[in-house]
């Protein structure tokens, strides 16, 4: 890609922060607390679009020079990066448990590991525009059929669909490691990197599956009682759609990262 749409792709984020930033800004300085759904949706997207760019910018330039990873593919993944740290901060509001003194370290353990997965955003645009809309269209179908249409309600669908984006990919990164540990145990000339790999599930085992499933879990009784059957039905969709699609990516951008290294090596 020539060095113009790179610039241009910088120029992008950073206008795309600064819209955020002056968002948060203007309504904390307007309206102050007097709706803290708003407030927070704002937040959200302020910290998405600050953080999520400091991953994003470097791995994906990268990225572009790869051919077959064009301009609008970097693009919809920067969007779907904002979407999917956006409401993943929503859906942390749905916990009612919290993880002790370990709460806040959860949370930064789970960015980490968001920006991780950012590595593994599809290389072509069609998928990604899949993955985009997914949440999306969950929020969509949700307010077509809400008669009290409102910011405060789609505010909440965003949320939800959080939620289950976040305990999706909590799941998906333990069979991250599983998966491509499967294939290496069928080979016995690659079994050095099964030990690696049960090391790495360990830890994320101990460091964010556990924990993340002791403080989302909770909240999904709440969420189970509040939500009616088609938003239920809407859900079990979305996580079946949103884990099988992360299992696909991580496993692929991990087993790809094991022959590279392996390659290294010899």
């Amino acid at each position: 890609m020539k060095s113009s749409a790179k610039k241009l792709f910088i120029f992008l984020i950073v206008l795309v922060f600064i819209i955020c930033l002056s968002a948060a800004l203007y309504y904390s300085v307007v309206f102050g607390n007097k709706n803290e759904q708003i407030t927070f949706l704002l937040i959200s997207l302020f910290i998405s679009s600050f953080i999520g760019a400091m991953v994003f910018i470097p791995s994906h330039l990268e990225s572009l020079k790869d051919k077959n990873y064009n301009f609008a593919t970097a693009i919809i993944n920067y969007f779907l990066m904002l979407t999917e740290s956006t409401i993943m901060l929503l859906g942390f509001s749905l916990s009612q448990e919290e993880a002790g003194w370990y709460s806040q370290w959860f949370i930064i353990m789970v960015y980490i590991f968001f920006g991780i997965h950012m590595f593994s955003y599809p290389r072509l645009w069609k998928k990604s525009l899949l993955l985009l809309m997914a949440p999306l269209t969950f929020v969509f179908l949700n307010i077509i059929i809400n008669p009290q249409n409102s910011i405060e309600i789609v505010v909440s669908l965003l949320g939800k669909a959080g939620y289950v984006f976040t305990l999706s990919l909590v799941i998906a990164g333990l069979v991250m490691f599983f998966k491509p540990w499967l294939n290496i145990f069928k080979n016995p000339a690659e079994r050095q990197n099964s030990k690696i790999l049960a090391i790495y599930s360990g830890l994320y085992a101990i460091f964010i599956l556990i924990p993340g499933l002791w403080y989302l879990l909770p909240g999904l009784v709440n969420y189970l009682q509040t939500s009616s059957i088609y938003l239920l039905i809407l859900s079990i969709f979305y996580f079946i759609y949103t884990l099988i699609e992360k299992i696909r990516n991580l496993s692929k951008e991990m087993i790809g990262f094991i022959s590279v290294e392996k390659e290294d090596n010899n």
